[in-house]
């Protein structure tokens, strides 16, 4: 016997009992997850992947979103079988194509569905044009895409599937460019409208400091203008470090209300991170994040290598200096540098956009 849970529940009315199962690779656990009950001394299974209802459930599935029909052999016959898949890959594959649009739920459930657990029967045209349907309305977080870890397991395999991404708008007539980053796909905003994100930054800057507040580009902004005095291709949106002065905790929350208030009266559309302190200002389909700092007795604590809250000198940061993006100047830490060094390493000064990548690659 493999894994199991049981439960044994008082008695009380409910409507329903909703079970999670944690995501994994390629959703390997979820192949095996069955749900048993028992009710007045009668068994009953709730929930088997493998049940002729459930199969029926897969292949309506199937049927909506690619037109493909069944057979009651279908899965008796591995030649039925493997031809019935390759024609629901050549639909799917089709239909990204006419650019088409599916369900990000049908999407993400074909994805599990259809991708092989062998890397190498994997078809990276396939997975890149599934990937694309479900990409053209919504942002796929890199906790989804780690679910092909096992394929896009180098940078050599991330550089291929994201050129299948971008074939494939291209095929499909989309003027939409995508990006493999760390945070996941998205759409190459930040380079195709650099101006817009120059516009957002400049008036937010313009807000904050007319509130009497420090403001500076940071991270990979700051990294990019260092570089080469633009953004990095690879980067998704705009950071900005705001420096706060307090004495504790409630201080440093009460001020950072203030600043999301000072936002959200200026008609900025303001959301707060769910698990940080930072928080993003968006406008027109564009965002910038903004992140707090804490300074206290020479000393700022901000947020730093993988999110991970740690302590600069001052003197790193203030007073603030100027630097040149995408043509226009704007405040940045006293110390650029120095700043770098502290939050990429020594080696800041070589391109390498898998940095602090989620996953291992080769």
């Amino acid at each position: 016997m493999g894994a199991w849970w049981q439960a044994e529940l008082k008695p009380i009315h409910v409507s329903r009992i909703l079970l999670l199962n944690r995501p994994d690779e390629w959703g390997v656990r979820s192949s095996s997850l069955c749900v048993h009950l028992r009710a007045q001394g009668i068994n009953k299974c709730a929930y088997d992947p493998h049940s002729v209802n459930r199969l029926a459930e897969t292949f309506n599935t199937f049927y909506r979103t690619c037109g493909v029909a069944y057979s009651s052999n279908t899965y008796d016959l591995a030649f039925c079988r493997e031809n019935w898949f390759r024609q629901i890959k050549a639909a799917l594959v089709d239909k990204a194509q006419r650019g088409e649009m599916i369900s990000r739920g049908d999407a993400l459930t074909l994805s599990q569905l259809l991708v092989p657990q062998s890397v190498d029967r994997l078809d990276s045209r396939f997975l890149g044009s599934l990937l694309y349907l479900s990409a053209l309305n919504y942002r796929i977080p890199a906790e989804t895409l780690s679910n092909y870890s096992r394929y896009l397991n180098s940078p050599d395999a991330i550089l291929g599937f994201e050129r299948e991404l971008n074939d494939t708008a291209s095929i499909a007539g989309s003027s939409k460019r995508f990006c493999v980053t760390k945070h996941g796909i998205m759409e190459a905003l930040l380079v195709q409208k650099a101006d817009e994100f120059i516009d957002l930054s400049r008036d937010v800057l313009s807000v904050l400091e007319a509130a009497g507040f420090s403001v500076c580009i940071c991270y990979g902004t700051l990294l990019g203008a260092v570089r080469n005095n633009d953004f990095l291709p690879h980067d998704d949106d705009v950071d900005l470090l705001v420096i706060l002065d307090a004495e504790n905790e409630v201080e440093e929350k009460s001020i950072e209300s203030t600043i999301y208030g000072v936002l959200q009266n200026a008609g900025f559309s303001t959301h707060r991170s769910s698990s940080h302190r930072n928080f993003h200002v968006q406008r027109g389909g564009i965002a910038l994040d903004v992140f707090p700092a804490w300074r206290k007795d020479g000393q700022i604590r901000l947020y730093m290598e993988r999110m991970k809250i740690r302590t600069l000198s001052d003197d790193i940061i203030t007073p603030l200096s100027t630097i040149s993006l995408h043509g226009v100047s704007l405040p940045a830490p006293n110390r650029p540098s120095a700043f770098l060094d502290e939050r990429y390493g020594p080696n800041w000064k070589v391109p390498d956009r898998f940095h602090e990548w989620p996953w291992p690659l080769k």
